[in-house]
């Protein structure tokens, strides 16, 4: 998800660092950066979205390029 990306580097966090607010390992971090959300992993993306101190909904929205 390049909005997880985005979002991450906005707050400047590394994957690293998200990964422990968010209670989860940088692999899974590493994993919804690259890979298309799943809705099996809806209670992860909350966790992160939460770390960030966003909405699930703003981590998934596509990211529009002017």
């Amino acid at each position: 998800m390049a909005r997880l990306h985005q979002l991450r580097r906005q707050h400047g966090l590394s994957q690293e660092k998200l990964a422990d607010l968010a209670g989860v390992s940088l692999t899974t971090v590493a994993r919804l950066e690259r890979q298309p959300y799943s809705p099996c992993r809806g209670r992860t993306l909350a966790r992160v979205a939460a770390a960030l101190g966003e909405e699930p909904a703003a981590v998934l929205a596509r990211t529009h390029m002017i």
